[in-house]
């Protein structure tokens, strides 16, 4: 019962998020942009060894992670460290096809009117996503997400030059 309160408690704000995003992209196309980076599954991202609870939920996407991040305080100290590879996999197979991407997070309703915008940072061009996570605040467990997926994009990209 407890695995599926939290498969539950995962595929829930992803869904919702998916039904808000369908709606926002015919009044801001921008939002179907964001949409297609943040649910984009790369090529050769493998999953390994995902703990027994999230086999069947796809933790292969920035969107999967971030919800799935939403409830870390419910991880154990295995969930932490599977999560962690599983962030650094994510941003490095998105590298690796040529998607720098760095994340940051906005709280509460509103929200800039497009989520991607180009970043220049120490001599690198990214495409920086804002993810918005509507009336709630960004949360200490989202923020390890963004820092966790952040610091392995710009290593990779330091490294390539």
């Amino acid at each position: 019962m407890k695995s599926l309160l939290l498969l539950f408690s995962f595929l829930i704000p992803l869904a919702s998020s998916s039904q808000n995003v369908e709606v926002d992209t015919i009044a801001n196309p921008h939002l179907a942009d964001f949409s297609k980076i943040v649910h984009y599954i790369p090529k050769k991202l493998v999953v390994e060894n995902a703990p027994e609870k999230w086999e069947s939920y796809p933790v292969n996407t920035i969107a999967s992670l971030l919800a799935l991040f939403d409830n870390a305080d419910r991880f154990s100290e295995n969930d932490r460290v599977w999560a962690k590879a599983a962030t650094e996999r994510l941003a490095e197979a998105l590298f690796n096809e040529n998607k720098p991407v760095l994340l940051s997070g906005y709280g509460y309703s509103g929200g800039p009117a497009s989520r991607l915008e180009p970043l220049i940072k120490d001599n690198h061009t990214y495409t920086r996503v804002i993810i918005c996570v509507g009336c709630k605040c960004v949360t200490k467990e989202m923020h390890v997400f963004l820092d966790i997926f952040n610091n392995k994009m710009e290593a990779l990209v330091r490294a390539k030059c």
